[in-house]
């Protein structure tokens, strides 16, 4: 299990990992899964198309994200004791999950919601060729930013 902290609250979230890092994979399929779980998709929904484009080009600028991508949808939640229907904006973000603290900071700075979604999930397979592109963007240049702050 790997712990991560959500800013603003006071409980712990653990995050089962692809595979126990002590029990080494038994076959080549559970080592591709455990590489392949570094990559993420993270979800964001946006009030206007013009705020889901500001989010995604700081996040790609600040090589944060590979690629976002940008959908209408419509959705249906509770706030405040009351059931809402709103058109929002999508973003479907790929990263390395590494970078997942600084990308939900980054969108909770930009983001004009109280609460926004900003949620994780793995990729448990892909494509090798476009995995390998998502750390060519974020990958290297990150690292060492991250290594000289």
């Amino acid at each position: 299990m790997t712990g991560v902290e959500i800013p603003g609250r006071n409980s712990r979230v653990e995050i089962q990992a692809t595979y126990d890092r002590e029990n080494q994979p038994k076959s080549k399929e559970q080592s591709k899964m455990a590489q392949l779980a570094t990559y993420g998709i993270v979800l964001v929904t946006a009030a206007s198309q013009s705020e889901a484009e500001k989010i995604a080009e700081t996040l790609v600028s600040e090589k944060l994200a590979a690629c976002v991508s940008l959908m209408p949808i419509q959705s249906i939640y509770t706030w405040q004791d009351q059931v809402c229907r709103e058109a929002e904006w999508q973003l479907m973000i790929k990263t390395e999950l590494r970078l997942f603290p600084v990308l939900a900071q980054k969108i909770r700075e930009l983001h004009s919601y109280e609460v926004p979604e900003v949620i994780a999930l793995p990729i448990l397979t892909g494509s090798q060729p476009y995995l390998d592109w998502i750390t060519a963007q974020v990958g290297a240049e990150r690292r060492r930013e991250q290594s000289a702050g």
